[in-house]
């Protein structure tokens, strides 16, 4: 009887271990850089009428594919415009009003995405 217990009791312990190895195999290990997010969106960068500027901010949540665009410049913002990219194909509007915009990018989309603020200068207005 001693000996079958203490058969049963070895093969307890060594499936134990066994299982207790395989889950720390399998733990996930963080790893340096940047993670594989499936994010396709090889930028962003934003013009205000068709150049380059910093008169509009970007606000993305980490990767989401949601992006919102605010005109922070002096003049009249008129509209917005996303240049290579088609609406209702490549992105919809979620959201526009006064001086901003939100976007979902599609998921199919890759590439850069260009926000192009029209404005009407003050100085134009005259």
């Amino acid at each position: 009887m001693k000996k079958v217990l203490s058969v049963i009791l070895s093969l307890v312990m060594v499936l134990s271990v066994g299982a207790l190895s395989v889950s720390a195999i399998a733990a996930p290990v963080a790893s340096p850089g940047k993670p594989d997010t499936g994010d396709k969106i090889t930028g962003i960068t934003t013009e205000v009428n068709g150049k380059t500027s910093k008169e509009v901010e970007v606000d993305r949540d980490g990767t989401s594919r949601v992006i919102t665009f605010t005109y922070t410049g002096d003049g009249k913002l008129i509209g917005w415009e996303f240049p290579g990219m088609k609406e209702g194909k490549d992105y919809k509007i979620i959201e526009q009003k006064d001086n901003y915009i939100t976007i979902e990018v599609s998921e199919d989309y890759e590439g850069e995405v260009i926000a192009n603020a029209i404005v009407e200068d003050e100085e134009e207005e005259e």
